[in-house]
């Protein structure tokens, strides 16, 4: 099975990933930094209003203006996935509308319902260590090209993860 993936995050501070192509949004400094501009702090607020279900509207319009920008009349071919949040209930808060709307203005196909939680993890910023577990329906995967999207990357690391087990799906 041959995949294509585009990577999308909405902040970044990863100079590179994986040798694929990889977009981002915004910088973002932790709290730890405080030393930031006031356009900082308004990178910080989006996101955290982002994460708890909040400003979709805003980072929709972002992402599917750059998006159409990028593959123009072909991004109906494309489908729309974003790596889960920690559990099943922040997951479906803050990406469920979210990816219905961006899907909805773009054509992409939605990926939301054909990857499933399996195991739940702490978030890292909380101290958690332990993976999350996926599953993924076949079927629908199968074939196409996809989208990758996280709200924010470090490493890379889950995105590196969801793109290996897609390939492997």
């Amino acid at each position: 099975m041959k995949y294509k993936y585009i990577f999308f995050s909405f902040i970044s501070y990863l100079f590179s990933i994986i040798a694929l192509i990889y977009y981002f949004f915004y910088y973002y400094y932790p709290t730890r930094f405080d030393d930031v501009t006031e356009f900082d702090w308004d990178v910080r607020n989006l996101i955290w209003d982002f994460k708890d279900g909040t400003r979709h509207d805003k980072v929709c319009q972002i992402l599917t203006t750059k998006l159409r920008r990028v593959y123009g009349k072909a991004i109906d071919l494309l489908t729309f996935v974003c790596i889960p949040a920690s559990t099943r209930d922040v997951n479906r808060n803050r990406y469920q509308s979210f990816m219905a709307d961006v899907c909805k203005a773009t054509g992409m196909a939605n990926g939301y319902e054909h990857v499933t939680i399996v195991k739940e993890k702490e978030p890292t910023h909380l101290g958690g260590e332990s993976p999350a577990e996926y599953s993924y329906d076949k079927d629908f995967f199968n074939g196409r090209q996809i989208i990758l999207f996280d709200d924010v990357v470090t490493r890379g690391r889950s995105l590196a993860k969801m793109r290996m087990e897609l390939e492997n799906v």
